[in-house]
């Protein structure tokens, strides 16, 4: 009889330990993918400024003026 309630009570505390741990993974895994897209994002939008600021408009047509170094941004791990 005591056997039986002694497996019952160690596979709830197991139940409830998995739960916890599951729970735990998911919320560091929300927040790390949050906390990545959010550095993807001000990358982007640094990298867009960036271009922005270097664009003239001729005839209608964008033109990116010719001290705009696209290897250096290369370099600098800037550029997707």
């Amino acid at each position: 009889m005591f056997k039986n309630i002694r497996y019952r009570i160690l596979s709830s505390y197991v139940v409830i330990l998995a739960l916890i741990l599951s729970g735990f993974a998911i919320g560091v895994r929300l927040v790390f993918a949050h906390s990545l897209r959010q550095q993807l994002l001000e990358k982007l939008t640094t990298l867009g400024q960036g271009i922005a600021a270097n664009l003239e408009n001729e005839n209608g047509k964008l033109k990116i003026e010719n001290d705009f170094n696209a290897q250096e941004i290369l370099n600098k791990n800037q550029a997707i």
